[in-house]
């Protein structure tokens, strides 16, 4: 951070904490176009470079109270952003964990109204009724692998096994039907 940036952001959030409420939202916006580069460099998704910026803002709003006007501010709101960074990745990496993948093959068997294939209509009555319970649920009610486990009773791990079963079940009654 160039030090007249330094500067001028350190009077801003000086004055911000004696009540200045015109000088707050004078440094807010400056530091969120900080931010907003800062998390640019790191992702190439506009939506997740966001996140980071919001929840930078809010963290730096909660903890206003801990900027020491003595200290340089520059490292003060990069800890913060990096921190909010590093949890917007984390929250992402769980999320991806949790997310059940559909496989490929089986990505485009809905007809036109949205109504599955006769096919796939009939290899789902194969399935055992955990499974078609599920990928019902998952794929075609759209809901969350742990609205599942909460409605059925399954842990959250079970709802991806048994997701995860039905998925190989019909990849080989698929496999069946080609041969034939």
């Amino acid at each position: 951070m160039e030090p007249r940036v330094e500067q001028r952001l350190s009077a801003l959030m000086c004055r911000a904490q004696q009540g200045d409420a015109a000088a707050y939202d004078l440094f807010l916006r400056e530091v969120a176009s900080l931010t907003r580069a800062f998390a640019r460099r790191r992702t190439r998704h506009a939506d997740v470079a966001e996140d980071v910026v919001q929840e930078t803002l809010v963290s730096i709003h909660n903890h206003r109270h801990t900027y020491d006007p003595g200290r340089p501010i520059g490292p003060w709101i990069y800890a913060i952003a990096r921190h909010r960074w590093i949890d917007t990745v984390r929250k992402q990496r769980r999320r991806d964990e949790v997310e059940v993948t559909v496989p490929e093959e089986f990505r485009d068997v809905a007809s036109e109204g949205g109504e599955l294939g006769a096919w796939v209509r009939d290899a789902m009555t194969l399935l055992s009724k955990s499974q078609r319970l599920v990928i019902r649920m998952l794929k075609l009610e759209g809901h969350s692998v742990a609205e599942i486990a909460n409605a059925t009773g399954l842990s959250e791990s079970s709802v991806k096994v048994t997701a995860h079963r039905g998925y190989q079940q019909l990849r080989k009654l698929m496999e069946n039907n080609d041969e034939e």
